[in-house]
């Protein structure tokens, strides 16, 4: 009993930290999509080289993003 008790609380921790790291990712995308629009205004050219490494980040993301949305907590964003 007390082995599965500490794997249960081993894998709650395990999946706190996914979480974390899920929500910080969600977050850091978030402020850059939120500071490129400031920024779109002074330099277009560098910033259009820019946006085609985003936009595969960004087909990456939503993969992450699906499993988010399971605990519910993407709706936000998209």
């Amino acid at each position: 009993m007390m082995m599965m008790m500490m794997m249960m609380m081993m894998m709650m921790m395990m999946m706190m930290m996914m979480m974390m790291i899920m929500l910080v990712m969600v977050v850091m995308m978030t402020v850059k999509k939120k500071k490129k629009k400031k920024k779109k205004k002074k330099k277009k050219k560098k910033k259009k080289k820019k946006k085609k490494k985003k936009e595969s980040d960004c087909y990456e993301n939503k993969k992450i993003s699906f499993s988010i949305t399971f605990f519910g907590i993407d709706h936000d964003i998209h």
